[in-house]
């Protein structure tokens, strides 16, 4: 049975090293590849870039021999070798102006890859703190560091270590502020539970901090000093950091152990394997390791003095290398223009060798036809075929003119100066990091010819800052649904403009407006009485909704993977999801505060402090489990149970349209009933709150006997184990799915009840709905990427000017693919709505006043007989349709040629006129609402294309 375990343990966890000081990992490890294969161990060294002495030049000349111009010269050098066909005397003249080519691209490649070249060496010389008394007693050079003359002295049995020498099983601490050298199991924090904060803005763009924890069988084995988080002095604070490091280091001077854990691998949120540790008069049992323990390279540590961690993956086995690894075949990047010269020189190329064969048949004619004649002075051979072909060389060598060479040498030099510029750019210099840094050169002209801009919606277009505004218990509501997005849609759509300021005034107004912003949380005081009173006054605290609204704000407390912080007298909560912590700070504004989480999965303890009316209660509860959050199930179940485990409570939050289906309705008719109209009344206003912009998530919950979670503990472990046996992504996405309905199971079996729901505010960034108008002005094309509800995405979309009141949204049916079937449907659905006389405009007024293609297929719209010409009394009419200037002064010039006005007069009076934007004709949109409306109430896909349309009376207008 052992047997079968440590095949098993070898199968999914293929690596292993003993723990010990000084560090043996080297020594004792085993890493056994996919295939079986012992690997060696790697060092800390990251190397970026692609060249070295030895392979540059054979390796810069493969790369630069991928252009079609540098190859066709080559091949020109090669002709022009033959005496029979060179009009250079067999010598490759063309050779000096390629070699002049490759040898500016390659210097300027050389220069590139030498600034790489440093980085790798600076970041692999960067010293980190690594624990080891018998290295810092007999290399006490090692214990000091210098820095601009300044010399920093390690903690007690601690040497620095540059980052490039660091190896799997170096027992390292990090500083706060400092970015981890290489993938770490945390061991032990700053703080007295073991937790710490991380910034990993570098690997997902998010500047929320994440939670991660320490090994609770070590860090509960240490010992723990408190910090003074409040002292002033900068080396005073140093002096108390390495003072508590050193104490919580010294038992480790004796410390054995052994650590399995898997291959290295690119999932940034997986870590299998377990630990077992001694410690001095200790001996704990293998520990479980999950991803909370895992503190990735590249990462930041935040609000904690120091960790320390035991290094797991060093150099190209991170996760951060790993999803930097170039797939088989992947080639350098390219500009687009460079794309273009490619494909256009390959068309000049084509045109060459046609010309040179229609050359080459004619000498070959030519010659049969005066052989006789010019035997004697031309010396003409009789092989006709032969000449022919020495004539198509000639040719083709003689017309590779049509290939400038110089356009060659002009675009390498541009890309040097271009980029020498760009680096001293003034404008361009940030105040922390400096100047613009261009890191490859060869697409940096690509800045300027930028089309699509795809943007993420939360974090990007807003703030990922969230605000609590609505929260509806039972089919009561508190809060107020106003906000900085509904009072921008219902300025756009009354017509209101605000006026065009420049960017440095723009800036200078946001900064004086942030002055005076102060924290706290926005919610109607007379609301938050209002639930108050509910909860706790002597008439209704016995109640149905007073019951109701103190398991919501129980919800709002704990619900969430938060760990509360004590800092002080104060609890601060830092968390991943800016959602769960917007929630949790509503709750302990209204009096229900998250005090205190300790302890792993299972048998962790939550403290809950319930203010009632003046009187401070704290009520416990056990964490049995939590049916994580993703992207597919779109809710977070959390399931916690009392203190002597008589009862659990599952909380679910998240998705209306995934939440919903869970609802189990009472077999009673009369309850049954009430819970129908709770639920039709919470979607009426959910859907009121998506059109105001609010993020809205629906809560419900259950409670069962203990022993019904008992029956299903074993479900939730084994799902919750669940490993892919490969790496192929079948594999990862069948566990994945096996997973999710495991855990589908248990929601459905637990009978869920509907308890409310919520409404968020994710407010705009400052400045986004102007940058995104002078991007559309521009003419590159914006595109907002989000999960959103429609309603909440639609309103989002017109507070930042990326859609206009008066535009008809077209959702597209399944049985539509392919860009041909899109824009036939595109074509037909503009012609339903308006009896083929709508006016389709995909971008705005200023883009399409310079558009002649677009002005003349609206004018074709307006021609109707097809005979050129549309007389003045009927554009007179349109532009009355259109709410357009009839009495304009153009219009006056164009009453000649029998009052028929020709495409050019059109396209002229137009791209004349002061017009804001395009609307579709009042009549012709009503003709369409049925087909608009039989397309919404049918088809569910999402929304994948937008037509401007409709106007005051348009299905969508008002």
């Amino acid at each position: 049975m052992s047997d079968a375990k440590n095949n098993d343990s070898k199968e999914r966890w293929r690596r292993e090293f003993d723990i010990a000081v000084p560090n043996v990992a080297r020594e004792r490890h085993s890493f056994i590849s996919e295939n079986g294969d012992e690997e060696p161990m790697v060092n800390n060294v990251v190397v970026t870039s692609r060249y070295t002495l030895w392979n540059f030049l054979f390796l810069n000349l493969w790369d630069q021999f991928h252009e079609v111009s540098n190859v066709y010269f080559f091949f020109i050098g090669i002709l022009q070798l033959v005496p029979a066909i060179s009009a250079s005397q067999g010598i490759p003249d063309i050779y000096i102006p390629l070699s002049f080519i490759l040898t500016v691209s390659g210097i300027r490649a050389a220069v590139d890859d030498y600034a790489k070249h440093k980085e790798d060496a600076a970041r692999a010389r960067k010293p980190y703190l690594v624990y080891c008394p018998h290295t810092a007693k007999n290399s006490p050079g090692k214990t000091e560091k210098r820095k601009n003359g300044i010399v920093s002295k390690a903690p007690t049995h601690y040497f620095y270590k540059p980052s490039g020498d660091l190896c799997c099983g170096d027992i390292i601490m990090i500083n706060q502020n400092e970015v981890f050298p290489a993938d770490i199991l945390c061991i032990a924090t700053a703080h007295a539970k073991g937790h710490s904060f991380v910034e990993t803005a570098s690997l997902d763009g998010e500047t929320n901090l994440k939670v991660k924890e320490a090994v609770s069988s070590i860090h509960t084995n240490l010992p723990y000093q408190k910090i003074n988080d409040d002292e002033k002095d900068e080396q005073k604070r140093k002096a108390a950091i390495y003072s508590a490091v050193s104490q919580v280091s010294a038992p480790l001077k004796d410390l054995k152990g052994k650590v399995v854990y898997g291959e290295p691998d690119k999932d940034l949120e997986k870590l299998v394997g377990n630990i077992s540790i001694t410690l001095p008069n200790q001996e704990t049992e293998p520990v479980k390791l999950n991803e909370r323990n895992l503190l990735l390279r590249g990462t930041k540590l935040k609000n904690t003095a120091f960790i320390l961690g035991i290094v797991l993956y060093v150099g190209v086995d991170t996760k951060i290398r790993k999803n930097n690894e170039k797939e088989d075949g992947a080639e350098l990047k390219k500009s687009a223009i460079f794309r273009k010269v490619n494909t256009l020189l390959l068309y000049m190329l084509g045109l060459q060798i046609g010309l040179c064969v229609l050359a080459a048949i004619y000498s070959g004619i030519w010659q049969d036809d005066n052989k006789g004649a010019a035997e004697g002075y031309l010396f003409l051979d009789d092989n006709i075929a032969g000449l022919a072909t020495l004539r198509f060389f000639t040719w083709f060598i003689v017309l590779s003119q049509l290939v400038p060479i110089s356009l060659v040498v002009t675009s390498e030099l541009t890309k040097k100066f271009q980029q020498l510029f760009m680096e001293r750019d003034v404008e361009m210099w940030d105040d922390v990091r400096g100047p613009l840094k261009v890191n490859f050169g060869q697409i940096s002209e690509d800045l300027g010819q930028i089309e699509y801009v795809f943007s993420d919606k939360t974090g990007t277009l807003t703030q990922n800052k969230m605000e609590f505004r609505l929260g509806f218990v039972g089919k009561e509501a508190y809060g107020s649904s106003e906000t900085d997005i509904s009072k921008r849609v219902k300025a756009k759509e009354s017509g209101m403009k605000m006026p065009k300021i420049n960017w440095t005034k723009r800036v200078q107004k946001h900064e004086e407006e942030m002055k005076g912003v102060k924290g706290g949380i926005s919610f109607p005081e007379e609301m938050k009485q209002k639930m108050i009173q509910t909860m706790w006054s002597p008439e209704t605290k016995n109640s149905r909704q007073a019951q109701l609204v103190r398991n919501y704000l129980t919800h709002m407390a704990i619900s969430n993977t938060i760990t509360p912080v004590a800092d002080g007298d104060k609890i601060v909560y830092n968390s991943s999801s800016p959602d769960e912590l917007a929630l949790c700070n509503f709750a302990r504004h209204i009096g229900f505060k998250f005090v205190a989480r300790s302890g792993a999965e299972g048998t962790a303890i939550v403290v809950v402090e319930e203010d009632q009316l003046g009187t401070k209660v704290k009520k416990q509860y056990r964490l049995q489990a939590v049916l994580p959050f993703d992207s597919v199930r779109k809710r977070v179940t959390v399931i916690y149970s009392d203190v002597d485990r008589k009862e659990v409570w599952l909380m679910c939050k998240g998705a209306d349209s995934c939440v919903e289906p869970l609802i189990k309705m009472s077999p009673e008719a009369k309850v049954a009933e009430e819970q129908k109209s709770l639920s039709q009344d919470i979607n009426t206003k959910l859907l009121e709150a998506s059109n105001f912009g609010l993020r809205t998530l629906l809560v419900a919950e259950a409670k069962k006997p203990f022993s019904w979670w008992e029956q299903r503990r074993g479900d939730y472990i084994a799902a919750k184990d669940l490993q892919p046996k490969s790496k192929s992504k079948e594999d990862k996405n069948r566990v994945k799915e096996e997973r999710r309905k495991a855990y589908r199971k248990i929601e459905v079996e637990s009978e869920m009840y509907l308890l409310g729901a919520t409404a968020i505010e994710d407010q705009l960034q400052h400045l986004v709905p102007e940058c995104i108008e002078d991007l559309l002005e521009g003419g590159i094309k914006v595109w907002m990427l989000t999960g959103d509800k429609r309603e909440t995405a639609k309103n989002i979309g017109m507070a930042c000017n990326l859609i206009e009141p008066d535009m008809i949204a077209l959702k597209k049916p399944k049985d539509v693919t392919g860009k041909g079937a899109l824009d036939k449907f595109r074509i037909n659905s503009a012609e339903a709505l308006s009896q083929n006389r709508l006016i389709e405009i995909t971008g705005k007024w200023a883009k399409l006043k310079i558009d002649n293609k677009a002005l003349l297929k609206l004018f074709r719209m307006i021609d109707k007989n097809g005979d050129g010409n549309v007389s003045l009394s009927e554009l007179k009419m349109i532009l009355k349709y259109l709410k357009l200037p009839t009495d304009h002064q153009l219009l006056d010039t164009l009453s000649g040629n029998d009052g028929k006005i020709t495409s050019k007069e059109f396209v002229d009076f137009i791209q004349g006129t002061d017009i804001t934007m395009m609307k579709a004709i009042r009549e012709d949109i009503k003709a369409g609402e049925k087909r608009y409306e039989s397309i919404i109430n049918h088809d569910l896909e999402p929304v994948s294309m937008v037509v401007e349309g409709g106007g005051g009376d348009s299905a969508l207008g008002k």
